[in-house]
């Protein structure tokens, strides 16, 4: 009865329906529902990919974590967690075995994520969930176009970047950000931010260059011609 009731008139009869009232009177509602949304959004890709595992398994997985942690029972959390790894090594077998693209490892490791998103909209962290639920989607749609990208990628495009990740997330967060002279003027810091994109675009430029061979100035071009 209550769901043949239009919000309007539950709104007129003086039922509150705002969204703040209910997440604070029903949490384990909104957070169930929440976590099949997000599995619907992961499964409609597959659908659409025509993969096995569709809209209607991911919804399943999805709320069935969030149930899980709902339930505050980590017996069953684990339970379930390991049921759905069982599964997507069966499918990722099934895939090796038979040369079907449609049980491959994608598929299998999409299943196990969308089980870690349910986890997270259970426990209330619906941000997090949601900006993996949608990166995982815009993986998934460009798989064409990130696999086409990768292969024109060279092995100096590829060693620059790695170049450029290590300066800039390994080695820049190590620096000290303070002056170690008593102007100010040396702040390894402020240095690292600039000195990171230089030295990777620095790099690109030597692998570019070696891919090409060593300048050669006119004059001793004509000379060597001669």
């Amino acid at each position: 009865m209550f769901g043949t009731v239009p919000w309007g008139e539950l709104a007129l009869a003086g039922v509150d329906v705002s969204p703040d009232y209910v997440l604070e009177h029903y949490p384990n509602v909104t957070r169930l529902v929440f976590a099949a949304a997000l599995g619907m959004l992961l499964g409609t890709e597959r659908e659409w990919s025509q993969k096995p595992a569709g809209t209607r398994t991911f919804t399943i997985i999805t709320t069935l974590a969030a149930v899980m942690v709902v339930a505050e029972e980590p017996a069953l959390l684990l339970l379930g967690g390991a049921l759905v790894v069982i599964q997507g090594s069966v499918f990722a077998f099934r895939g090796l075995i038979t040369g079907d693209e449609s049980y491959l490892l994608t598929t299998s490791v999409s299943m196990i994520l969308a089980y870690g998103v349910g986890v997270l909209v259970g426990k209330g962290y619906f941000l997090e969930g949601v900006i993996i639920a949608v990166i995982t989607t815009f993986l998934l749609v460009l798989r064409r176009e990130l696999h086409g990208f990768a292969r024109k990628l060279s092995k100096d495009e590829i060693r620059s970047a790695i170049e450029f990740a290590i300066l800039a997330f390994v080695i820049y967060p190590l620096l000290p950000n303070q002056p170690l002279d008593p102007w100010g003027a040396v702040n390894p810091g402020r240095c690292g931010c600039w000195s990171s994109p230089s030295a990777a675009s620095g790099s690109r430029t030597t692998s570019s260059s070696s891919a090409t061979g060593p300048a050669v100035s006119p004059s001793r071009a004509s000379s060597a011609a001669w």
